[in-house]
């Protein structure tokens, strides 16, 4: 065959150099679809000689790591070879082929323990665990003692089947994690959490155990006290007090942040209330409640803004999602509400006393309502909202989900915008940074 005929026979594809073809690759491995059984970077190296070789000298090809199961060991070991020295983004499903319900401690010492010892080059940490409550201990033990100088981003999942029953209320602690140092740790989500790493250079943070027993207030607080370059903090739970009031509601909030931007809270009863209370953030732009309030909240929140005043000034957006609008009058005597509100529920009525409450906060300038659960706002909201709005109000815009404005487009809705804009809640008439990172929707599914 001669040169020219060799080189016509040459798919066109493999003329590329190597760094083009590679940053290809490193294309498409970005913005690859579901998960198949074989790896994309498999399928890559199983091309042709040459795909295969562009494919093993990219190291970020092979930066993705999951460890699901005891077989996939040895595919680990040699993915760290592959990606030399790049930083990792590491998944240890343990074990979703597996399905096992108990902690085999030998395996952990044999395989998970040599793979951890490589956490110097995590980036990305996640960790889904699917055993009984007790049995995660061993697992998160091996992190005790460790240091991650790259981890940037924590995620740690100790969910499990249902039919195993809840966390017990002893199994719930906040041992430490990663004792020796995770300088660069910025984000860090703990789902049913036994273990908290350091927080001190922690900017996200979000507890959700909401399958598990209340959050104990002076253990959580005591967590808290080193994370004061908190931007984001969500807390999803119950809250547990003890026999008494926490000192530090009764006197003056002892947990100040800041740096604090985005707060979202998920409690039931006063004992939430009162952590929440014991926050100052006067740089708080966003606060979304969602909560059970017991018959004394009224009470509780006036009694605490006569001791200590505004605790949020700067708030720009509040949401509430609560099974009644007369909780918004309560929480104004806490602190003034801000110029933007979104109130959940799942059946949304109206309640003209409440809706005229509402109208008439000083400066409020949009007002939205989103129905839960696939159905639409109540037409006597809308009726009531009409009628207190048209006595005067600084009211400016409205909004409602889709389903409310397409089922009473014809009625109320347009007597509505006689008085004010209407218009469909989403990101943009709501630039809201709960509404857009985190809808309510999404964290439900646990």
């Amino acid at each position: 065959m001669s040169q020219q005929a060799q080189k016509e026979s040459i798919p066109p594809i493999n003329t590329l150099p190597h760094d083009i073809l590679s940053s290809v690759f490193l294309s498409l491995f970005q913005h690859r679809g579901q998960r198949t059984i074989l790896p994309f970077q498999v399928d890559l190296s199983h091309v042709c000689s040459y795909w295969r070789w562009v494919a093993l000298s990219t190291p970020r090809l092979w930066s993705s790591i999951t460890l699901f199961s005891e077989q996939s060991l040895p595919y680990v070991q040699e993915w760290l070879t592959r990606s030399r020295n790049v930083p990792l983004r590491v998944l240890l499903d343990l074990h979703d082929a597996d399905c096992r319900c108990l902690v085999n401690e030998a395996w952990l010492d044999h395989a998970l323990a040599p793979f951890v010892s490589h956490i110097h080059r995590f980036r990305y940490l996640s960790i889904l665990i699917h055993h009984w409550p007790n049995d995660s201990h061993p697992v998160l033990k091996i992190f005790e003692d460790t240091a991650a100088p790259l981890l940037e981003n924590l995620y740690i999942c100790a969910s499990f089947d249902g039919r195993h029953g809840t966390v017990m209320g002893q199994d719930f602690r906040f041992p430490a994690m990663l004792k020796d140092g995770s300088p660069k740790l910025r984000s860090v989500e703990l789902r049913l959490p036994r273990c908290i790493p350091p927080l001190s250079n922690v900017t996200e943070l979000f507890l959700d155990i909401r399958r598990g027993p209340g959050y104990n207030v002076n253990t959580l607080a005591a967590a808290l006290q080193t994370s004061r370059n908190l931007i984001t903090l969500s807390l999803r739970g119950d809250f547990e007090i003890g026999d008494r009031i926490p000192s530090h509601v009764v006197n003056q909030p002892r947990l100040t942040f800041s740096n604090l931007r985005y707060l979202d809270i998920e409690a039931y009863g006063v004992a939430g209330i009162y952590f929440i209370l014991a926050f100052a953030a006067p740089n708080l732009e966003s606060l979304r409640f969602r909560m059970l309030f017991d018959e004394n909240f009224g009470s509780v929140i006036s009694q605490f803004h006569r001791r200590h005043g505004n605790i949020f000034p700067r708030l720009k957006y509040f949401t509430l999602f609560s099974l009644t609008l007369s909780h918004v009058h309560s929480i104004r005597k806490a602190f003034p509400l801000p110029p933007h509100i979104l109130y959940m529920s799942s059946k949304i009525r109206g309640e003209s006393e409440c809706i005229e409450d509402l109208c008439n906060i000083p400066g409020l300038k949009v007002v939205a309502f989103q129905q839960r659960l696939g159905s639409s706002v109540n037409e006597g909201l809308i009726i009531d909202l009409y009628t207190h709005l048209k006595k005067g109000s600084t009211v400016e815009e409205v909004l409602f989900d889709a389903e409310t404005l397409s089922r009473y487009s014809s009625a109320g809705i347009e007597r509505l915008r006689g008085l004010v804009k209407v218009d469909e809640i989403n990101v943009q008439t709501f630039p809201d940074y709960w509404f857009d990172t985190r809808p309510m929707e999404s964290l439900d599914i646990f």
